[in-house]
């Protein structure tokens, strides 16, 4: 396992707290195999390692209980998050969350902006079991910023939290108070296989291969041009930075649009934004087998190498620089 990037908080796993690290470096001490890794999420400043027996593990910024480890003292190696065991995992900027076997949704980490799914604390340093509305049984959740989106088996897609994504999407969502807090709730026509969220906005993706935005769409994120493609190949995955977006499809191409300020869309930042999701290369015709978006960075893994692009100011893109790609 090699980590680079912002290591301020130990969230590179390295057993030490530096600025940064602009070229990958061994983890040379790890709790678990390497082989037995399901999943890896990252957040503002911390990281979690889901492994295939449900274990997890976290390291990194721990200011508001983001590390499930009963305290809020920053962590620099991988931790286990003991007495839980979960088949999913996602990090928001400071808050986690893991679905359980048994579908049970835990949260924990920052909830100044209600994004825990309740009233009753500002932070919590261990996992807090939510209960949706009407005990809807949760399938996938996804953080932004300040917001969180969860899927439920039924379909239904329920938006909590300060965000603008929220002001947004109120108009055509139902209200719902639970926990003593609103919960917008909003039942697509489409079945949704997957979703995530960028800074003030949220993705799905359905069945029929149609990609569906919602929330701020300052740098067209969600514009509706994103979904004029019909003849694409079927897509496999969809990701968010903070205002770009894009996809992988079936054949191992990638497209991208929002903002690019950063270059974040993998071409030179001459214009602001991009409302139609574009092919993109990576240097050498090879097949996508992985991608991934940071907030303004993106990093995909081929069928020979790993390569990255966008912003670089902590060296993000590893390549023993900070200026952007």
């Amino acid at each position: 396992m090699y980590s680079w990037g912002a290591n301020s908080h130990g969230q590179l796993a390295l057993g030490t707290i530096t600025e940064m690290c602009e070229t990958p470096l061994k983890v040379t001490k790890l709790p678990f195999k390497l082989n037995e890794i399901k999943a890896i999420e990252g957040g503002g400043g911390h990281t979690i390692i889901l492994n295939k027996d449900g274990s997890t593990f976290s390291c990194g910024w721990n200011n508001k209980g983001q590390l499930g480890l009963g305290h809020q003292n920053d962590v620099s190696e991988f931790v286990e998050i003991e007495h839980y065991k979960f088949k999913d995992i996602k990090c928001g900027w400071d808050v986690s969350a893991g679905i359980t076997e048994d579908d049970e949704l835990f949260i924990w980490g920052s909830n100044t902006s209600f994004q825990m799914g309740n009233k009753n604390e500002k932070l919590s340093t261990v996992p807090i079991k939510l209960e949706l509305p009407n005990s809807e049984v949760p399938a996938q959740i996804s953080f932004g910023l300040r917001h969180t989106c969860v899927l439920t088996k039924t379909n239904a897609i329920f938006v909590f939290g300060k965000s603008k994504c929220c002001d947004k999407i109120s108009h055509f969502c139902e209200s719902i108070t639970h926990n003593d807090l609103l919960y917008l709730k909003y039942v697509p026509k489409i079945k949704i296989k997957d979703i995530c969220c960028g800074e003030n906005h949220f993705l799905l993706l359905g069945v029929d291969n149609t990609i569906h935005a919602f929330g701020d769409d300052k740098f067209k994120q969600c514009s509706p041009e994103i979904d004029k493609n019909p003849k694409r190949h079927e897509i496999i995955s969809i990701k968010s930075g903070w205002t770009h977006c894009g996809y992988l499809t079936s054949d191992g191409k990638i497209s991208m649009w929002g903002r690019n300020n950063y270059g974040q869309l993998a071409k030179p930042p001459e214009s602001i934004s991009c409302t139609v999701p574009n092919p993109i290369s990576v240097n050498i015709d090879e097949k996508v087998n992985q991608f991934y978006l940071g907030s303004q960075h993106g990093l995909v893994v081929t069928t020979k190498g790993i390569y990255t692009w966008g912003w670089n100011e902590h060296g993000n893109c590893g390549n023993g620089d900070t200026k952007n790609l």
